[in-house]
């Protein structure tokens, strides 16, 4: 299956993705919700979905600021993963990341989707830390020709 790209507002899309990240905090889904049905005037976020009818699959998100972003809430159903969807919305949000002028892109992510999905992305591990919920990993993607802030000292 193909990804679906959203780029807000989408408010008739919002029921879906709202089921498929039920089982997030409310606090987040509150943000979530916000950013997908009203967002602000200079937001710059993107979405990248695997629909099954009126029900997604699949999802993931870019918040993006300049350029600078942060991919986030990649999440696959439990019953469809193991089917290359990860990889194939990752694919697509750096797609459109890249093409709008993003440089830098991070996320924090369990160490085994770190090493599964995003290091073939061209992410490269930044820190490796413990949670509740098991190691997790925090990574970078620069865009060729972009410097590196942290290296230059300028990230401090």
């Amino acid at each position: 299956m193909k990804p679906l790209l959203i780029i807000p507002p989408c408010p008739r899309r919002w029921p879906a993705l709202a089921e498929l990240y039920a089982h997030e905090p409310p606090p987040r889904m509150a943000d979530i919700e916000k950013r997908f049905t009203a967002p602000a005037e200079d937001a710059q976020d993107a979405f990248a979905v695997i629909p099954d009818g009126g029900r997604m699959l699949s999802g993931a998100f870019i918040s993006k600021s300049g350029d600078t972003g942060v991919l986030a809430m990649l999440y696959t159903r439990p019953e469809h993963r193991k089917r290359g969807y990860a990889a194939r919305l990752v694919t697509t949000l750096i797609e459109w990341f890249d093409l709008t002028g993003g440089k830098r892109l991070s996320l924090i992510a369990p160490a085994d989707v770190a090493s599964g999905v995003f290091e073939k992305h061209a992410f490269k591990a930044v820190r490796q830390f413990a949670t509740d919920d098991g190691q997790q990993v925090s990574m970078m993607r620069i865009a060729a020709g972009a410097k590196d802030k942290e290296a230059e000292g300028e990230g401090r």
